[in-house]
């Protein structure tokens, strides 16, 4: 996860727990600090996530420019990006798409509908999905 909001990831650590989804959440606060994450060769790091939730206005790189830099690489350019943030502006939506994010949703500003968001989005992506790797 990369999200500049302390509060958001830890809602989303404690939605995902709530919910019984089995994760491992690695948070990045800035955009900068997420891509470092991200093409880290450091063999402590764990291995590429198998999805990444991005947020679009933080400090240092906003979500498209991670977006942008993400798809640009070789080896971590595949994995798929869930654009998730407060925007529900129609240029955001559609700009993400284009710059390849996998799926965009508007963060639940309720905390059931987060831990509802996250059983759907788990279900589709590890239930119903095949990913590449």
């Amino acid at each position: 996860m990369i999200d500049d909001n302390p509060t958001d990831v830890l809602l989303m650590r404690r939605a995902l727990a709530a919910a019984g989804v089995p994760h491992e959440l690695h948070a990045a606060q800035d955009g900068e600090e997420g891509l470092r994450f991200l093409v880290s060769k450091d063999p402590g790091r764990p291995e590429q996530p198998d999805l990444i939730l991005l947020d679009l206005n933080m400090p240092k790189k906003n979500g498209f420019q991670v977006l942008t830099e993400l798809r640009a690489q070789p080896v971590i350019g595949d994995i798929p990006v869930i654009v998730f943030t407060s925007s529900t502006h129609r240029e955001d939506v559609d700009r993400c798409y284009s710059l390849r994010a996998n799926s965009y949703i508007a963060k639940p500003v309720e905390y059931e509908k987060l831990k509802s968001m996250i059983l759907v989005v788990s279900e589709y992506w590890f239930g119903v999905t095949l990913l590449p790797g």
